[in-house]
């Protein structure tokens, strides 16, 4: 007797995985590129609504600035020097807070500039990779070396970028820097007591000025004069 059935049928050995591809994965860095620039927009909408902010408050700086300097005019008119000179040390103060609101400023425009130059440097990334799979597709070529060389050509420049903004940030922080408020206090002081000084003067227009008269000093009797005074003893006698 024949048993009939199904025979079973011998499973296709799977073939053999495909040897790994050459070419360079471009989604890594294609997503890093758009994750650089969402960023780059993103500091920008943060930084310009802060750079607004401070500009508000730099011209509340700028109106106390004047209402400090007219009263110590004033106070320099009446004579009352104590209480202008701690006006003085206040008007500092609200300069060198409007000079940190300016640092201030110029720091997040620099924040926002890298942020811009980051979003730069991904996309050149992704260009670079784009470049390089191509290349490896249409030539079936790889030069490991000369890709190497431009990575780190470009690792130079923008290390060199970052010293020069470094350099930049050092030499605005030396120039906005503020010094003792004691003794810019009293030359503040004095600038403002000299507007005064101007102020006053003109005003008073045509009123004259008295200047010390010289004083005569005594000078040699000339032989003439002799002869004079002696016809004048004769006479007497």
């Amino acid at each position: 007797m024949v048993l009939f059935g199904r025979k079973k049928q011998a499973q296709a050995a799977p073939p053999p995985p495909p040897p790994p591809s050459a070419t360079i994965p471009t989604s890594n860095v294609r997503t890093s590129s758009q994750t650089a620039r969402d960023m780059a927009r993103q500091s920008d909408r943060t930084i310009n609504r802060a750079q607004r902010d401070m500009q508000r408050e730099r011209i509340q700086l700028e109106q106390r600035e004047r209402q400090i300097e007219a009263e110590i005019k004033k106070l320099g008119r009446q004579g009352r020097m104590a209480e202008a000179r701690i006006l003085a040390k206040n008007l500092v103060q609200v300069r060198n807070a409007k000079a940190r609101t300016f640092q201030a400023s110029v720091h997040a425009g620099a924040i926002a500039t890298q942020a811009r130059m980051a979003a730069t440097d991904a996309k050149m990334m992704e260009v670079i990779g784009n470049t390089a799979a191509v290349m490896k597709n249409a030539n079936g070529l790889n030069d490991p070396a000369k890709h190497m060389n431009m990575l780190q050509q470009y690792d130079m420049h923008s290390e060199k970028q970052k010293l020069n903004q470094e350099m930049a940030d050092e030499i605005l922080d030396s120039v906005l820097g503020g010094d003792e408020i004691g003794a810019e206090s009293d030359d503040v002081l004095n600038s403002v007591l000299d507007e005064i000084g101007l102020e006053v003067s003109s005003k008073m227009g045509g009123t004259p000025v008295i200047r010390p008269q010289p004083v005569a000093q005594p000078t040699t009797m000339q032989p003439a004069d002799d002869q004079l005074m002696a016809r004048i003893e004769r006479l007497g006698n």
